[in-house]
């Protein structure tokens, strides 16, 4: 159903130190993380991410991330961010 969850942060430093300490408790330790983001869990399994402020309204093909990621995002009531996501290529 989901793919990830990912939660935005001003403070990426700080919050960085505190989700490495509360992940690996449930055996969650940080597979990749780069300038504005870090996630934990497995590579190809659900995972939760941690990130710096991003504009991403858009939708379309993300090839930076891999050749077939698709990604729309829209907006909820409350202002939180919603993505959502295909990874298969176009038949």
């Amino acid at each position: 159903m989901f793919n990830h969850i990912a939660v935005g942060t001003n403070d990426f430093e700080r919050d960085t130190e505190f989700y490495d300490a509360v992940m690996v408790v449930p055996g969650h330790a940080c597979f990749i993380s780069g300038e504005g983001y870090r996630g934990y869990g497995q590579h190809y399994d659900i995972q939760f991410w941690v990130l710096t402020p991003f504009d991403k309204d858009d939708l379309g093909l993300r090839p930076h991330y891999h050749p077939n990621y698709y990604g729309a995002c829209v907006r909820d009531p409350d202002g939180n961010k919603l993505q959502a996501i295909c990874h298969h290529a176009e038949d």
